[in-house]
């Protein structure tokens, strides 16, 4: 072999080296864990959001549901509710649209960057 293909051989093997302990380095000190978060921040299937008006209820999809909360005057934490953890309120009179939320919705909206406005 002439001198030219070993030291291409060598360079490469060189570098095949590095990229093994940076590889492997990851594997023991991860840099930043990007999977789990990005699975947990997308996760809806047990999200619930109830949009009322009067006595008509309707579900609404979650994404949906996050930004109209944002345009709420207030939300308040439900105690004695098994199903739902917030309701969201448009006005001070109760007889207005309201939305609630359960934990998994409200959880994700704040995931997600949504701005809710909490009770005063």
């Amino acid at each position: 072999m002439s001198k030219k293909k070993i030291s291409v051989l060598r360079i490469a093997n060189i570098i095949l080296i590095i990229l093994a302990a940076i590889l492997i380095l990851n594997m023991i000190i991860p840099l930043k864990p990007v999977t789990g978060g990005a699975v947990f921040t997308y996760e809806t299937s047990n999200a619930a959001c109830l949009y009322t008006y009067g006595e008509d209820s309707t579900e609404m999809p979650v994404d949906i549901c996050c930004n109209e909360v944002q345009k709420v005057l207030r939300c308040d934490t439900l105690i004695d509710d098994p199903n739902y953890y917030q309701v969201c309120y448009t006005s001070e009179n109760p007889s207005e649209p309201h939305y609630y939320l359960n934990s998994d919705a409200y959880n994700y909206c704040i995931l997600n960057g949504f701005a809710i406005q909490k009770e005063a």
